[in-house]
């Protein structure tokens, strides 16, 4: 880029540049754009190539039109490199925080692979673009990112399908998809499609779904898990979110605090058992129920014997014994 020239031109004869790595503009910022222009004026000029082609600025020519401006001030950059229009128009974008994870990862590698020497040994490792992919230094010194957060918009390149148009949307939070990696790699092709399909769900009920995941691999729970899997958390908060996950796949807390529940109701039961004894002695009833009533309880005392021996598992051929007894007794 050799010269610069600034003029006032009609807004008909500008184009916007259809490579321009921000593909989604929010119609509502455009609005309260064209609210601060009808106040204030253009106070930026709009970038333009030589031929009219807007190389920054899409945004506020949009917003100048309904604001009712016929003419807007342009900077006429001469001579430009394609180098030097992505650098400029991902400076912009970026700055402004206008673009989606997808539109950013697009628009980082248009820049990276028109820096000299990435092209030669450039290839896509198999977890992604690691640390050390040839331009992402570069990257870091052009726009001040973290290298690591550029490592991880390029590795959003891999995505594909629902997960891909997930993050085209600019409220899609990127960070959501590392998660998919965090949980256990049988769960991880379901929970992608959860966290494309539910864009909505906040970051912190992703992590405890992935927390949730984790035990349900660790204790055998798969088909707790693939329940999971198939629940709706958009719209709950985090709060709601973790009393259903925990719901179906309990942690620490949520089994402790069942346990004690349990406990409770035994003792409960007990009590209202003793102090119904107490006040029905057997001798109390006539020579039909009395038998009935002798052969439920043996029959408890059988359950309870089993039950501290610890081979409950077959009390529910005892409970139909009870059972039995009680529609007899009804009858």
């Amino acid at each position: 880029m050799k010269n610069t020239t600034y003029e006032v031109i009609a807004i008909e004869k500008l184009t916007p540049d259809p490579k321009q790595p921000r593909q989604h503009i929010d119609d509502e910022a455009v609005k309260e754009m064209a609210i601060s222009i009808q106040n204030e004026g253009l106070i930026n000029p709009i970038e333009i190539d030589e031929d009219f082609v807007i190389v920054t600025g899409e945004l506020r020519l949009k917003a100048a039109k309904i604001a009712g401006l016929t003419e807007v001030p342009v900077k006429i950059l001469e001579n430009l490199s394609l180098k030097n229009r992505h650098i400029r128009q991902m400076q912009e974008n970026l700055h402004h925080n206008s673009m989606s994870a997808y539109d950013t990862a697009v628009g980082l590698n248009n820049v990276r692979i028109s820096l000299p020497g990435t092209a030669i040994g450039d290839k896509k490792e198999k977890g992604g673009y690691r640390h050390g992919t040839p331009g992402i230094k570069e990257l870091h010194e052009l726009f001040g990112m973290p290298e690591t957060t550029i490592s991880e918009f390029l590795s959003l390149l891999k995505a594909k399908g629902p997960l891909m148009e997930a993050l085209k949307d600019p409220s899609f939070q990127r960070t959501k998809v590392a998660a998919i990696k965090k949980a256990p790699k049988k769960y991880q092709k379901e929970f992608e499609q959860l966290i494309a399909t539910q864009k909505n769900i906040p970051r912190d009920t992703v992590r405890l779904i992935v927390k949730a995941l984790r035990r349900a691999d660790k204790y055998g729970q798969d088909a707790n898990a693939e329940i999971l899997l198939n629940e709706n958390f958009e719209g709950l908060s985090v709060i709601d979110a973790a009393a259903k996950i925990n719901g179906i796949v309990p942690d620490k807390a949520s089994k402790t605090k069942k346990t004690t529940d349990v406990d409770k109701l035994i003792s409960e039961k007990a009590i209202d058992l003793v102090e119904l004894l107490n006040k029905h002695p057997l001798g109390s009833f006539d020579d039909y129920h009395r038998p009935l009533v002798r052969e439920r309880l043996m029959t408890l005392g059988i359950c309870l014997e089993k039950y501290f021996k610890g081979t409950g598992n077959d009390l529910a051929i005892t409970q139909s014994r009870l059972v039995d007894v009680h529609e007899l007794s009804a009858s």
